[in-house]
């Protein structure tokens, strides 16, 4: 029995390094927007198409762009507007498929917050994080933030942007825009909750 657990391993270890690797960079881990790649490997689709996924997780769509036009990856999961902003700076990046239907984001706010942030208008002055930015391609969560302060008229520069990951225990953040399932999911129940009151958070 042993030594047929053995040889099992053993060709199991040798198909596996005989897949063509293929890596793809993506927000995360833990972001609604890389969920269908997470789960490739997990239920092995990959060495059922004669490949082997490997994931280089980034703190955002601009970064995994970033790894992408370094030639350090293959694919990368981007919001379509990061691409869109790196494409205005000259790069050349092509978007093949949509794989969300929404926009796979929500405004949280901290829970000991929750009774002085209750609209848009008491974002003004307070610490937002959002996904990372770099010089050529803004985070879709920051061109998002922007188009929810607008509503109220603030613009960026009356708060603080910070960087954020999934992770916000011991940050400074007092709210962030998210795209943690979890987040996601108490954001759609939401919004079905606070529908008739408008710029409630």
């Amino acid at each position: 029995m042993q030594i047929l657990l053995a040889c099992f391993l053993v060709s199991v270890s040798v198909f596996a390094a005989n897949l063509e690797t293929i890596t793809i960079s993506a927000p995360g881990p833990h972001s609604f927007a890389s969920l269908p790649i997470d789960l490739i490997p997990k239920i092995e689709i990959d060495r059922e198409q004669g490949v082997q996924i490997r994931i280089s997780y980034a703190g955002s769509s601009p970064l995994a762009l970033k790894n992408l036009v370094g030639k350090n990856v293959d694919f990368a999961v981007t919001g379509a507007p990061a691409a869109m902003s790196l494409r205005n700076h000259g790069e050349d990046v092509v978007l093949i498929a949509a794989m969300t239907k929404i926009v796979p984001f929500v405004l949280v706010v901290r829970s000991d917050l929750r009774n002085q942030i209750k609209s848009i208008a008491d974002l003004k002055g307070r610490n937002i994080g959002v996904n990372s930015n770099t010089p050529n391609s803004k985070s879709v969560s920051t061109q998002l933030l922007e188009l929810i302060l607008a509503s109220e008229g603030i613009t960026l520069n009356m708060v603080h942007l910070l960087p954020t990951n999934q992770n916000w225990k011991a940050q400074r953040n007092e709210t962030r825009m998210s795209s943690d399932p979890a987040d996601l999911s108490h954001g759609r129940a939401g919004d079905q909750r606070h529908r008739s009151q408008k710029n409630r958070i």
